[in-house]
């Protein structure tokens, strides 16, 4: 593997697991290896295996063409729908990351999300666009339900329901855009 690329394995891999709060043990646990591999890989003293990359793309939610290219708001996406205790068992996981992404990519897209954002990634999908805002709502719920707290640093105010869509789509475009995770570590 190319030294470009362990860089960015190692640099997504820590990253990753660090916006899970997941120790190195942990991690190594999940994805099914020991902990001095995946400390290796994080330190980008090994060439893993096509196998190990497999475990590692699938620990984190993406492919390995996913993990192999160079940082994407995909990765960050994850990490804090992770954080706010959303997973890929949701349907709108991927929904909603999608979603992100294409605001992060043009923001005017959250005055139409409707036609720009749902319609968009229900194409994706194979869905209608209603699916996806129902898949959306259901994450933004979910997370509002799992930890309030943590929607409420995201959202950088008090809240006394869950986030709306738009509201939800809107503060993790942000986050992303501004690479500012500081709050993760609240």
């Amino acid at each position: 593997m190319p030294y470009e690329e362990a860089v960015t394995v190692a640099k997504r891999l820590k990253m990753y697991r660090e916006a899970v709060h997941h120790s190195q043990f942990e991690a190594a646990e999940e994805i099914g290896i020991s902990v001095e591999e995946l400390s290796n890989l994080e330190r980008c003293c090994t060439d893993p295996r096509l196998s190990t990359l497999r475990k590692t793309a699938n620990y984190m939610g993406i492919s390995v063409a996913a993990l192999l290219t160079p940082e994407s708001s995909g990765t960050a996406v994850f990490g804090l729908l992770h954080y706010l205790g959303i997973t890929p068992k949701y349907s709108g996981y991927f929904q909603t990351a999608q979603a992100v992404e294409l605001c992060v990519e043009v923001p005017d897209r959250l005055t139409l999300i409707t036609k720009l954002v749902y319609a968009e990634v229900g194409k994706r999908y194979g869905v209608n666009w209603m699916t996806v805002e129902r898949n959306i709502r259901t994450v933004a719920k979910a997370a509002w339900r799992y930890s309030p707290g943590a929607v409420e640093q995201l959202m950088g105010a008090k809240l006394s329901t869950h986030p709306k869509n738009v509201e939800f789509i809107t503060a993790l475009a942000a986050k992303v855009k501004s690479g500012d995770y500081s709050f993760l570590s609240r």
